[in-house]
């Protein structure tokens, strides 16, 4: 249940610590995006890319709109059967990134 504290703490400023608490979280050897990182790759480069995640996500904060490379989705079809004749014969998946 929300309160007034819990309200505002979704509207107080994100922390680099955050972020890093953040990638920690998430399971290793998966990739995020199309770009095939690692979430080790964002930990183990955190000084390098931390700046920038942070503010990637003040810059949402502020204008309430992600960038469209990081909201993109990707359409995949994958087979139903070995040997397709129509697209009743794919099943569509939608392939999204978290960052």
């Amino acid at each position: 249940m929300f309160n007034d504290d819990s309200n505002e703490a979704l509207f107080h400023s994100v922390t680099l610590e955050e972020i890093l608490w953040v990638l920690n979280s998430f399971k290793k050897d998966k990739y995020p995006g199309p770009n095939y990182w690692t979430m080790e790759i964002f930990i183990h480069f955190f000084d390098l890319m931390g700046q920038y995640l942070l503010d990637l996500v003040e810059k949402y904060q502020l204008s309430g709109q992600i960038s469209g490379a990081i909201n993109s989705t990707f359409l995949a079809l994958i087979l139903k059967k070995y040997d397709p004749s129509s697209f009743l014969d794919f099943s569509p998946i939608s392939l999204c990134n978290i960052i």
